[in-house]
């Protein structure tokens, strides 16, 4: 395993850290932390996705045997030890449990590269920096392996809580396993970052054709929270409604402009196996005790390849293709696709790719289990950065194809003043909240903003009046009506 800090540390120093009789870290100065690092909590020095830690994980033979070696199916953690070695500080060796993860696609045994969960406070009230559990991730079906960092700040970027990413090289029983993405565990740590203390009555997680539907409520895998379903049933019932009677009812149990900022960021990044494309997945419910639901992201491994479409289809989530049919929820969609547009401007991802790949690849290219080569991994980061940059494109394409229609103006004099009215535009599904009217007078456009579809201007005798109009959304102005002039006797 290719480790600067692994080769860092002699043997002497190891063999005392392995006989100290409390986990403590070995002191240090204050970490630095890079442009990458989110949070001031103690913990936020782990998810530096420029910097690689070492994790070594140490099981007996009868743990090992105890381990359940089944696709989608972790089993019961096992005894272990932990240690944790970053630029600055070195946590344990402490007694953790320890388990597979994976499911399809993902899934690895031991003999290959192994997906792990480890449970810091196996000992209760043990933790590091304040973690209770690491998400290890073995990143077989990210080429790239830098999908989930940078997908992952987009969300956050939105607003959406999502986890935090570092990174580690990682060993078993001395072993080396290789590079893994170090993924922020959702759970009573990472969540009130989000939601605040005594926030979260529920998170139930999303898997495999999944959807806030009656028929699915007890497909939920409960993370969070006591076994009574009762708030998401309420979910549900509110999605076997249509029209309005669903909006006024979803709107009661969701944060819809949460959820539509989570929706356009999953069309954005291409997450084809996330809730809101077709395969219902990697994805969680979160819940308060008002029994507001949010949606959060999950497996974003295959992200940054696939060009969805930002319209709705019959296979989409139920959620979003019932969004799409009103325009009050549609314009929150259109709204957060804007928002993103201009979060991912300001977060210079491509930048972004080549600071995470510099940082990874040497260990990359060092890792005795990886399914990709080199080559082709640092390929991967190429074209996730020629993604994004395209992305934006097919978004303004998308802005551009929904901008209201152009309106259709005509005046008309009666006494002493004109009047301008227009036909209605087709505003793509989303809500008009006002048009703007332009008029000259003696040869200079004043503008006015109307909500209602005729202006009356006082018109003086042996005078013209021109007028054009044009209608806005949330997406912007459609084009200008032609000019129509009237003319007073």
């Amino acid at each position: 395993m290719y480790s600067p800090l692994r080769r860092a540390w002699p043997l002497a120093a190891t063999l005392i850290v392995a006989l100290a009789a409390t986990v403590l870290p070995t002191p240090t100065p204050a970490y630095a932390a890079s442009a990458y690092v989110e949070g001031t909590d103690a913990a936020a020095s782990l998810f530096d996705p420029t910097e690689v830690v070492d994790i070594d994980l140490e099981m007996p033979d009868s743990s090992l045997a105890a381990l359940t070696q089944e696709m989608c199916n972790g089993g019961e953690y096992q005894p272990g030890t932990l240690t944790v070695r970053t630029a600055t500080a070195t946590y344990g060796p402490m007694t953790v449990g320890i388990r597979l993860k994976g499911c399809w696609g993902s899934f690895r045994t031991l003999d290959a590269k192994a997906g792990w969960k480890i449970k810091v406070n196996w000992i209760s009230g043990q933790t590091i920096l304040g973690i209770k559990k690491l998400t290890l991730n073995n990143m077989v079906q990210d080429g790239s392996m830098i999908h989930e960092a940078i997908g992952y700040r987009v969300f956050r970027s939105m607003g959406v809580a999502a986890p935090r990413v570092g990174y580690a090289n990682v060993s078993l029983n001395g072993a080396e396993y290789g590079l893994y993405a170090n993924i922020e565990t959702l759970d009573k740590v990472s969540l009130p970052r989000w939601y605040g203390a005594a926030q979260t009555t529920h998170l139930y997680e999303g898997s495999y054709w999944t959807d806030a539907i009656s028929d699915h409520v007890a497909n939920f895998e409960i993370d969070e929270g006591a076994d009574d379903r009762s708030d998401l049933q309420a979910l549900a019932d509110a999605n076997a409604l249509s029209g309005t009677a669903w909006w006024n009812a979803i709107r009661a149990r969701a944060d819809m402009n949460q959820m539509t900022a989570m929706w356009a960021t999953e069309f954005y990044i291409g997450h084809w196996d996330g809730y809101v494309d077709h395969v219902w997945n990697n994805y969680y419910l979160h819940s308060t005790p008002t029994g507001q639901f949010t949606m959060l992201p999950w497996g974003l491994d295959q992200t940054f390849s696939s060009e969805l479409s930002f319209n709705a289809r019959s296979d989409n989530g139920v959620m979003f293709r019932k969004c799409v049919t009103v325009p009050a929820c549609k314009t929150l969609y259109a709204t957060n696709l804007l928002k993103l547009k201009s979060r991912v401007s300001a977060l210079n991802l491509p930048a972004m790719v080549t600071a995470v790949s510099t940082a990874i690849n040497p260990s990359m290219e060092a890792d005795p289990r990886k399914e990709t080569d080199p080559a082709s991994a640092r390929y991967q980061q190429t074209a996730t950065a020629s993604f994004i940059r395209t992305r934006v494109e097919q978004l303004n394409s998308w802005i551009a194809a929904n901008l209201p229609s152009r309106v259709v103006a005509s005046s008309r004099v009666s006494g002493a003043s004109s009047t301008v009215s227009w036909t209605a535009t087709n505003p793509h599904g989303l809500v008009v909240d006002h048009y703007q009217v332009g008029i000259r007078k003696a040869g200079v456009w004043r503008y006015y903003t109307k909500t209602v579809r005729a202006f009356s201007v006082t018109q003086l005798p042996n005078s013209t009046v021109s007028y054009k109009v044009r209608a806005h959304t949330a997406l912007g102005y459609g084009p200008w009506s032609a000019v129509t002039t009237t003319v007073r006797r």
